[in-house]
């Protein structure tokens, strides 16, 4: 949430600052993309405070590369990156409140659907999306959208139809536990059709197969090095989250108290002259 961004090269047992971004306001976190070819390209995405950036370097450098776009002011922004990057430049944004994004040069331009055909509104509120591993040949995405459910789209995003109702919750989730990708792709997702979703606050992950057809739900034991979260615990991250916030606060409410201070001693000291 801080834009800072960290790399493990031992499978997730350690983890080194490698980079930051100018970080997104309050709660919400950040969505990064990885290149297919990192190993021989370095490039990542990641969404920051004026919408896209770009590393080159492994996320060293960061480039602001969606400047003077709609995705500035965009919300709840997540990207995904085509598997077949390196050939077809493919990025997709999701946003709360800009409709959907995709850019076939790797981010150098952009273009916005505010309306998008089978979502059944024209201003819909994109909570997730996720891109097929086999997308250079059955060029699927999933979107989740906020109060519709689950759509599907076999044709690049031109189009989308509904796999998945309402009642199943799909986002990310300010609250703890949560997910960076609230929909992923089984890796197989060629042979077994299968999705995976979360956005429940309770431990839960949703399968799904045959285009949502078959539901499971599939319940996660609760880790005891987890903890429960307590009323300190809560405070402290407030504080950690809510911090820029509160100290822009704090310097107004210091201002006010102090313009209300000399304003008393002006007015005491204009009856001290009276008497």
């Amino acid at each position: 949430q801080k834009g800072n961004v960290y790399r493990s090269q031992n499978g997730g047992k350690d983890f080194s600052k490698v980079g930051q971004v100018p970080s997104l306001q309050g709660n919400n976190g950040p969505s990064i993309a990885i290149s297919p070819n990192f190993a021989s390209d370095n490039t990542l995405y990641v969404t920051g405070e004026k919408g896209i950036y770009k590393s080159t370097d492994g996320g060293k450098n960061w480039e602001a590369i969606s400047e003077n776009t709609d995705l500035e002011k965009a919300i709840k922004m997540q990207i995904v990156i085509s598997p077949d990057f390196a050939r077809d430049q493919t990025l997709f944004v999701s946003t709360r409140s800009r409709g959907l994004f995709e850019s076939r040069d790797g981010g150098k331009t952009w273009n916005q659907r505010l309306t998008i055909p089978g979502l059944g509104t024209d201003s819909p509120e994109l909570e997730a999306i996720a891109i097929s591993p086999n997308y250079e040949n059955d060029k699927t995405l999933v979107l989740g959208v906020l109060g519709l459910g689950l759509y599907k789209s076999e044709d690049g995003g031109q189009s989308f139809k509904q796999i998945a109702d309402a009642s199943l919750p799909l986002s990310r989730i300010g609250n703890v536990p949560s997910s960076g990708k609230p929909i992923v792709f089984s890796p197989n997702y060629i042979n077994d059709k299968t999705i995976y979703t979360f956005g429940s606050a309770s431990l839960e992950i949703f399968k799904l197969t045959d285009d949502g057809k078959t539901k499971e739900t599939l319940a996660i034991q609760n880790s005891e090095s987890m903890g429960e979260p307590n009323f300190l615990s809560n405070i402290r991250l407030a504080l950690y989250v809510y911090q820029s916030l509160l100290k822009k606060a704090l310097v107004v409410l210091v201002a006010v108290v102090g313009g209300i201070i000399i304003y008393l001693r002006l007015i005491r000291k204009h009856l001290q002259k009276k008497l």
